[in-house]
């Protein structure tokens, strides 16, 4: 039985295995394969915008030891390279397979894979979308659009993708919901916020 399993190997599971394995406790990942929504971004051309987060406030705060005067809004290439570097790192421990099933218990969990393999976890974290339509969202939109509204029904990592893309362009957009929004690259200037 291995301590973790991790299912999915996007951008929220960097941090997790990091701090795995400075406690080095035993896990391991198991995650469809690479095309995650940010390489199909790469791949479709669409990795032209900043991102609303900052170095300093997202978990990759651990990258800014050499350039920690420099709090900047990384453009979303700049965001996707440092994934992809630390992905690398961990590779050897990714297990190439879609999970179809798990079965909770009291003291475990059973993690079954499309080609039939089963993990026995004390913990397990799911760090992926599964494949939601958001991902096919962004990269068949037609983001070139301009001087029109649209309407979001909540704010999170994908509609701050779809602002970055959208707002350039001159459209009006209406963040509607019922919530706390955290909007961490705001802006105090001559006593207006932006």
């Amino acid at each position: 039985m291995i301590e973790v399993c991790i299912i999915g190997f996007g951008f929220s599971a960097i941090p997790l295995v990091r701090e795995l394995e400075r406690t080095k406790t035993d896990y391991q990942i198991v995650s469809a394969d690479d095309d995650s929504v940010w390489d199909k971004l790469d791949k479709s051309g669409n990795l032209d915008f900043n991102l609303v987060s900052s170095y300093q406030t997202s978990f990759y705060s651990f990258d800014l030891v050499k350039d920690f005067e420099k709090d900047y809004y990384p453009t979303a290439r700049q965001f996707y390279e440092m994934h992809k570097r630390w992905r690398a790192v961990y590779e050897d421990k990714v297990i190439r397979d879609l999970v179809v099933k798990i079965d909770n218990f009291k003291d475990h969990s059973l993690i079954t894979t499309s080609s039939g393999q089963t993990f026995k976890a004390k913990s397990v974290v799911i760090a992926t979308g599964f494949g939601r339509l958001m991902n096919s969202f962004l990269n068949e939109f037609d983001f070139t659009v301009s001087n029109k509204t649209f309407i979001l029904g909540g704010m999170g990592d994908s509609a701050n993708l779809i602002l970055a893309k959208l707002i350039p362009n001159n459209n009006k957009v209406i963040i509607r919901g019922n919530r706390y929004m955290p909007l961490d690259q705001q802006n105090l200037v001559a006593g207006k916020t932006f």
